[in-house]
């Protein structure tokens, strides 16, 4: 209880910025411009719909993320912080079932109780104070990344309840229902369905087969019943998909992208891109093109260790092979090898990263063996953490409103044509017609093709 409410304190100071924030960029079209939020009775309709109703056309199908603003808007109108109040209790209550699951898997694998609750305690909270998280817990629109964890680390948990019974049916039951919560906040909430299955399989628990397939097989049935009934819309496309051999480049770029973010946080920003875009052959570009390709061989570096890390803790530590395991299927889908509506984003790492802390933190208290070593690594881990919270606080700020939030993006890197755009209209919408050309005239620049601007404005992942 102590840790929790430690973890509640430390996320809340760390994103307090955001209670001050007001609605930026996608949250205009979710919550003040959204009609099926308006109204209890218009509930079952937000099942029947993608994302984005007056906006570029989406295939997000997040009835659960759309049904929390039903709910905000009875109770608070268009006022933004209680939005912003809720995204951080969402945030504060996947930190808690993540302690909850990491506590409950490592007494499965026999870790000491006060080891494993040190690993837990620590894991839990650089995971719930990084800044990679900024983008779910400060961007109203962002909530579906934890609202679909939260539901799944509550899965996850039960699945490990039942792997300790005879009878587990109860268990089983509740998993289910957690899975189609997950599933319905946000699609990537199924990954947790392949995960319980991991889970059980790796165990050698047969018996649980049945009634983990019964589960997900409900799972399946609901949410595949559910999205059919939405009518199909056209979604534009910002580019055309890599060819299917520049995929690898671009998995092994974001790779070492996320690692580096991982590790040292400092430069953050939306629209994040690890593809080549040269716009002639001049000295910017050819240099931009060397540090991409360096950054290719980081990556295939990174994937190296991580394999060799697998393999080593295969046979003597499965608690740490498990957790490995765990964190590459659940970063499978968006590690750059499938076409998706953009190669690398910050928050797509929400669920791979706490896997990921977990393996790390557990791996070096099996290290740890002297009083000297172990007061280091507190000391590193305080800092480390230290470090997070505070690169959250500055980073929380970046939302305040949609000029500082388009500013900041693009001074950061996110210099995308849709940022550019975005922050064009606004100059526009305030009569700064200069500054308005000069922005547009940026983004033009970044289409190589005469497209319409409308057509380069797909919605955020």
């Amino acid at each position: 209880m102590i840790i929790c409410g430690v973890l509640v304190i430390l996320i809340f100071a760390a994103h307090a910025p955001a209670l001050r924030a007001t609605f930026v960029w996608d949250d205009t079209a979710l919550v003040l411009r959204d009609p099926l939020i308006r109204s209890w009775r218009l509930i079952p309709e937000g099942f029947q719909r993608f994302l984005f109703a007056d906006a570029t056309p989406s295939n997000f199908y997040r009835p659960v993320q759309r049904l929390s603003y039903t709910l905000e808007y009875w109770a608070f109108a268009f006022r933004p912080a209680p939005y912003h109040l809720t995204n951080i209790l969402l945030h504060a209550a996947t930190a808690i079932a993540l302690l909850i699951f990491a506590l409950a898997f490592l007494r499965l694998y026999q870790v000491d109780e006060r080891k494993s609750l040190g690993v837990a305690a620590i894991a839990s909270l650089a995971w719930a104070l990084h800044p990679l998280h900024s983008g779910v817990v400060d961007y109203v629109a962002g909530r579906a990344d934890s609202l679909a964890a939260l539901f799944g680390f509550t899965a996850l948990y039960f699945t490990v309840r039942a792997l300790d019974r005879e009878s587990a049916w109860k268990f089983y039951a509740v998993t289910g229902f957690a899975l189609l919560a997950s599933a319905l906040s946000k699609e990537s909430g199924l990954i947790f369905s392949a995960l319980a299955i991991t889970l059980i399989l790796l165990r050698k628990n047969w018996k649980g087969i049945v009634p983990i397939g019964v589960a997900i097989a409900f799972v399946l049935t609901i949410y595949v019943t559910l999205r059919n009934q939405v009518p199909p819309v056209d979604v534009p496309r910002l580019s055309p998909p890599a060819p299917a051999l520049v995929r690898p480049i671009i998995a092994a770029r974001a790779l070492a992208e996320y690692a580096g973010l991982l590790i040292a946080p400092a430069n953050l920003h939306m629209d994040r891109d690890v593809e080549n875009h040269p716009w002639g052959f001049n000295p910017v570009s050819l240099t931009a093109g060397a540090w991409r390709e360096l950054e290719t061989l980081a990556g295939l570096i990174v994937f190296g260790v991580l394999l060799w890390w697998a393999r080593r803790a295969y046979k003597r530590q499965p608690a740490i092979f498990v957790l490995l395991l765990c964190a590459g299927i659940s970063y499978l889908p968006v590690c750059g090898l499938f076409s998706l509506n953009a190669n690398i984003a910050e928050h797509w790492v929400y669920v791979p990263l706490a896997f990921i802390l977990l393996a790390v933190a557990l791996q070096v208290a099996l290290i740890v063996r002297t009083r000297t070593t172990f007061f280091s690594a507190m000391t590193f881990a305080a800092l480390w953490i230290a470090f997070l919270g505070v690169r959250t606080f500055y980073r929380a700020q970046d939302w305040r409103d949609p000029r500082t939030f388009f500013t900041c993006t693009i001074a950061a890197g996110g210099d995308s044509a849709r940022m550019l755009i975005n922050l064009g209209g606004l100059e526009l919408s305030d009569g700064h017609l200069e500054q308005a050309e000069m922005f547009l005239q940026r983004a033009l620049a970044k289409i190589p093709s005469s497209r319409s601007l409308c057509s380069i404005l797909p919605p955020s992942p």
